[in-house]
């Protein structure tokens, strides 16, 4: 599979060294007796993590890459302003989605005051 190779090795090393060091510790050392047994639900974390994998590693390069090819042509996007020095404009493109990111988090924890 060639979309493998966009992976880093060393993160998917770190990240199944990590979870697995949890894994262990949550049930060598639990903070509260658990209500569902650990086959069922290391299953379902399993489940969950192998759905995450694909998601992450298939669909969202791809979704990258259909909105790089609808945007290549069209007038809209900051980057697409050429009265304006690239420079500046890739700025503002770097500032634009920080910015969206940090109003897309902050809008996680204003609808969930609890987190």
């Amino acid at each position: 599979m060639d979309w493998l190779r966009f992976e880093s090795p060393g993160y998917w090393i770190t990240f199944s060294v990590g979870f697995l060091l949890v894994a262990v510790w949550e049930s060598w050392r639990p903070n509260r007796e658990t209500m569902v047994p650990a086959g069922r639900r290391w299953t379902m974390h399993g489940l969950l993590l192998s759905t995450v994998m694909v998601v992450n590693t298939v669909l969202f390069p791809l979704s990258a890459v259909a909105a790089a090819i609808s945007a290549q042509g069209n007038p809209w996007g900051v980057l697409s302003f050429a009265s304006i020095p690239f420079p500046i404009r890739a700025v503002a493109g770097v500032l634009l989605l920080d910015f969206t990111k940090y109003a897309t988090h902050w809008l996680y924890h204003w609808t969930d005051p609890q987190t």
